[in-house]
């Protein structure tokens, strides 16, 4: 096997007959002679830097020339003869390493030109070798092994020649003799398991070695020298690519082109199979589907043919294979070859999607699709038609395309413009709204509930409104990388009921405002958004993922329970006294539970204000380590009410019953992509502020400020710190901008404790 063109059988014979010939010659050769093989598939007869002896070298052989063909440093050749094709007089300089094309020209009226290619190694004096190769090649471009086979039909005193079956596999290609480029060649290609073979083409000469086909070579070969002259000025040039080194000439049949290659030395002819029919699968779930090839007659009813065709495509369970139906299995983002297609007859389409059930894994199935129609035998401008719409049930619909270019597959594409992810643990009903649409106006979407992760729809006007409708009982996938969660988190529990009762349609939102984040507010309920576009083979879709915004992590090492909730208020201490006017029924409703390393979304933010809607609003959540809410007693206990909709580290104490003391809490507000985090670390052995007491008095100090929100008794609350000890605390109102400290310095000989405000 050649490990550089991948050429096929006759390298492995050649490989084994060069290393027997070299030991038999290595000693009746000089090391200066110059190695010649023929490897075009012709006899040749040609000369060498000036030399007065002719070589003849017959197909797949070889000879050698005595003292080499360096003279003075430079090598030519002089002469160049195919049997029974013509001859080239014209001297051609050969490089000391590198590739030639050798033209040669027939010597008739309407002159045919044949290339052949040169390959020369001249750099070590010792070690002279030239090769003269096919500059034709057929390729195999399809997932699976075919068998392929050619004749040349004989004219002009040449024989016809019929090749032996030679197995391509993927990629792989074979070097054809150059003497089928003499006449008119037949080939014939199927696959390696099919008994017929299903690809038949002839290819005329004419094609490639017309004056014609000349003529467009030295108009190349012209354009390639004024970019390298240009490169070499400065200009920028772009580099080489397959679709810039290749032109397509001629097209034999639906999926057997004939290219030239334009490489940087010499130039190849490729004749190429392509895969005949390609089935591209840009939607979110796997996809199966049928295929049958149509023999259509004048002869016989159109209507009846097709209902048979419908009920062959369409029928449950598996279809024998002796009915001519073609059937597979495509990956979400993946390509498939229909195998087994001549591509010389029209065939129809027949998919449905496969989905598993995230709660049993089991599959679910949708109906089969009507038969598609497939122009797979016509030319690319009527194989390609207008997008059309495919739905194979009530909610799964999606958009079919039938695209090609000249040089390429036929491929038919199945995508959806717009995916809707839902990442949190509700369920949702969708609308797409037109301009200036009313809420009352608006009507759900039909949604399957077999394919709703994620639901593939289209948005004619490119807005969509949604609202939740339910609780799924089951925790997203998307949340394992949260860690632990309690129950309450994606259960049904008061709060989610409340939410899903108390929903209103959401603003329209714009979803061709891609790579963008943000939220939306569907009543006292607010959850995140995330528009991208998606790349690759599901280009230009757009993805819309939904998620709860905010998400709260305790790390306090005990049990809390918190409150969520909103306002439009500016003023901390406002937010804080209407937090604490809640009633108690509200609270025991809306109070959430999270143990130590728990991480709960938050979703519900109800108004501490009624009629207050939760748009544009400043969202808020308290904490403490017991949940009574009776007195102002107990209400002390609850934290400051902690702002999350910025980004940064607050410092509050919150009381312990169970450690009798205060605790120093850090609520850390990190927002990363579109998500919020609220952190809550215990930082009593770090805190942000300590007395250190060197005094030999006792010292006891209380917080103050007019801008604290704290009662006068709590004002009063003061803290003892003994000689030679030190106090960690935190202000009460973290958001307070003035900060003041009392402290009272007393011994027992004084009379009264000395004050001292700082």
């Amino acid at each position: 096997m050649d490990a550089i063109d991948g050429e096929v059988q006759q390298n492995g014979l050649q490989t084994h007959q060069n290393s027997f010939r070299n030991s038999m010659t290595a000693k009746k050769c000089k090391e200066t002679d110059c190695l010649v093989e023929n490897f075009t598939g012709c006899t040749i007869v040609l000369k060498l830097s000036d030399s007065n002896e002719t070589i003849t070298i017959k197909t797949h052989d070889r000879a050698y020339t005595e003292n080499g063909v360096l003279k003075d440093g430079e090598a030519t050749l002089d002469l160049f003869e195919f049997d029974q094709w013509g001859t080239s007089n014209t001297s051609v300089k050969l490089p000391h390493f590198g590739s030639v094309n050798i033209g040669v020209s027939t010597a008739e009226a309407l002159q045919a030109t044949l290339f052949v290619t040169l390959f020369s190694r001249l750099e070590n004096p010792r070690r002279q070798h030239i090769v003269l190769r096919s500059n034709a090649f057929f390729c195999n471009h399809s997932s699976e092994c075919y068998e392929v086979k050619y004749l040349s039909l004989g004219c002009e005193g040449r024989k016809a020649v019929e090749s032996q079956v030679v197995k391509l596999r993927p990629n792989e290609r074979m070097s054809l003799p150059l003497s089928l480029l003499m006449g008119i060649t037949e080939f014939y290609a199927r696959p390696e398991s099919h008994e017929h073979w299903i690809v038949k083409t002839s290819l005329n000469n004419v094609v490639l070695t017309s004056e014609e086909a000349i003529r467009e070579l030295d108009e190349h070969e012209a354009e390639r020298k004024g970019k390298t002259k240009q490169h070499r000025g400065g200009t920028i040039v772009y580099g080489d690519t397959e679709e810039t080194c290749t032109k397509m000439i001629r097209r034999l049949t639906s999926n057997v082109i004939v290219r030239r290659w334009y490489l940087r030395s010499h130039f190849e002819w490729e004749i190429a199979l392509l895969p005949p029919f390609v089935v591209r699968n840009s939607l979110s779930y796997e996809m199966e589907f049928r295929f049958i090839e149509y023999n259509s007659s004048s002869l016989r009813d159109m209507k009846t043919e097709f209902a048979k065709m419908d009920n062959l495509l369409r029928r449950e369970g598996a279809v024998e294979p002796s009915t001519g139906v073609l059937s597979g299995v495509v990956d979400s983002g993946h390509d498939m070859e229909v195998s087994r297609v001549s591509g010389g007859h029209p065939g129809y389409l027949s998919i449905r999607l496969v989905a598993k059930q995230r709660s049993t894994d089991k599959q679910v199935v949708s109906p089969w699709s009507k038969p598609l129609l497939m122009m797979i035998h016509k030319e690319v401008e009527q194989f390609t038609t207008s997008r059309e719409s495919v739905e194979v049930d009530v909610g799964v619909k999606f958009n079919i395309d039938r695209i090609t270019l000249p040089g390429y597959p036929r491929l038919v594409r199945f995508s959806s413009p717009c995916w809707i992810v839902n990442n949190s643990s509700l369920a949702f009903d969708y609308a797409s709204t037109e301009p200036g649409a009313k809420h009352t106006s608006l009507k759900s979407m039909d949604v399957c509930a077999s394919f709703r992760y994620p639901i593939m729809t289209s948005l004619p006007h490119d807005r969509l409104s949604m609202k939740p409708v339910g609780n799924l009982n089951r925790r997203p996938k998307a949340w394992v990388e949260f860690g632990s969660m309690p129950e309450t988190a994606y259960k049904t529990s008061v709060i989610s009921e409340h939410a899903v009762e108390s929903a209103r349609w959401s603003k329209p939102m714009n979803t061709t405002a891609i790579n963008t984040m943000g939220e939306i507010v569907c009543g006292p309920s607010v959850f995140g958004v995330k528009m991208e576009g998606l790349y690759g083979l599901f280009e230009p879709g757009v993805s819309l993922t939904l998620s709860p915004r905010y998400f709260v992590q305790n790390c306090l090492s005990q049990k809390l329970y918190m409150q969520s909730f909103a306002s439009h208020d500016t003023d901390p201490q406002k937010v804080n006294e209407l937090f604490h006017k809640r009633s108690v029924d509200v609270v025991k409703q809306l109070h959430m539970t999270l143990e130590d390393g728990q991480t709960t979304p938050l979703y519900h933010f109800e108004a501490l204000k009624k009629h207050e809607s939760a748009e544009q609003s400043e969202r808020h959540v308290s904490i403490t380590f017991s949940k009574e809410w009776s007195n102002d007693a107990d209400k002390k206990n609850w934290s400051f009410a902690i702002p999350i909709n910025t980004a940064e580290d607050v410092y509050l104490q919150v009381y312990s019953s169970v450690r009798q003391h205060y605790l120093i809490c850090q609520a850390s507000v990190q927002v990363v992509d579109m998500y919020v985090h609220v952190i809550l670390t215990d930082v009593s052995c770090a805190p942000p502020y300590r007395i250190e007491n060197y005094t030999p008095f006792t010292v006891t100090y209380a917080q103050l400020g007019d801008s604290s929100i704290f009662k006068s008794e709590q004002k009063e609350a003061a803290a003892t710190v003994v000689s030679g000890a030190w106090h960690a605390f935190a202000w009460f109102n973290p958001l307070s901008k003035e900060r003041h400290i009392e402290f009272r310095l007393s011994h027992q000989d004084a009379p009264k404790a000395q004050k001292e405000k700082l």
